[in-house]
């Protein structure tokens, strides 16, 4: 501090070197590429803050829906926060969300609490997907229109029809299904300690008969014979069980199995090869 009555030097500004500016807009940079938007995170879009507009719309979160890393452009959803109420009281919004498109180095991550975002963002979906409003992409208008049913496809085996929208059906339910199963499976399978007592009661693999990897391999190639055999690109479930339940207990899991792995496609009674 300076003697009373002397006046106080100032301390001159350190002056930043032309190499030292170039450096630090390469981290800047740098940091910038390090995180790339992605589908169903929320962001913000940071444009020209000249405008007053733009500074008072950057704090505004949106959903990314998808990214173009050939254009670098990213679409982002502005889904109305009036959905939740909406919904709930049975009315039918004129405009549900909002669709634009920025370029990729406008868009920042958002860091604020998203709970609430994505209960409106649902909601908003929910009202879609039950053609219950309109969107807005740019000048345009998106609705939700039905189209017409595909032609049936005959099955013969117990002279039953089947549409292609049934059996699309079906595979959604059996992936859910399947997500549930390897969530519990994930869940049961973390580590704890009684795991490696259990490790020391279970048999080897050598006492155990086959394996199940093995007998699926081996179903699989019975089953392809059996198509190849009667040269039918479908085959009823009676008919497998006839051929392969013997030699297969389990014959209707690993149907289900190589179903879920679509080397196969099960629609009611009837399995189709693919």
């Amino acid at each position: 501090m300076a003697a009373c009555g002397e006046p106080e030097l100032e301390t001159p500004a350190k002056q930043i070197s032309p190499k030292e500016l170039v450096s630090a807009k390469r981290k800047l940079k740098a940091a910038a590429i390090a995180w790339t938007p992605k589908v169903a995170t929320w962001v913000s879009v940071v444009l020209d803050k000249r405008s007053k507009r733009n500074v008072a719309l950057q704090n505004v979160p949106a959903v990314v829906s998808r990214v173009d890393v050939e254009s670098e452009s990213v679409n982002v959803i502005y889904p109305n926060k009036l959905s939740v109420f909406l919904f709930e009281t049975g009315q039918a919004p004129q405009i549900l969300f909002a669709i634009e498109t920025h370029p990729m180095s406008k868009i920042q991550k958002w860091e604020g609490c998203t709970a609430q975002l994505d209960k409106v963002l649902i909601h908003a979906m929910l009202h879609f997907a039950e053609r219950r409003g309109r969107a807005l992409n740019g000048s345009k208008q998106i609705v939700v229109v039905e189209s017409p049913r595909p032609e049936l496809v005959t099955i013969s085996a117990r002279g039953q029809s089947i549409d292609g929208q049934t059996v699309n059906c079906e595979q959604i339910k059996n992936g859910l299904r399947t997500l549930m199963e390897e969530t519990v499976n994930d869940r049961m399978s973390a580590p704890s300690s009684s795991s490696s007592k259990l490790r020391l009661e279970t048999p080897r693999k050598s006492d155990q008969g086959p394996s199940m990897a093995a007998t699926l391999k081996e179903f699989t190639m019975r089953l392809s014979q059996l198509f190849q055999t009667l040269k039918r690109e479908r085959l009823s479930r009676d008919e497998i069980r006839e051929e392969l339940s013997k030699d297969f207990p389990t014959w209707e899991t690993l149907l289900v199995t190589l179903d879920e792995k679509n080397l196969i496609m099960i629609a009611e009674d009837v399995v189709f090869r693919v």
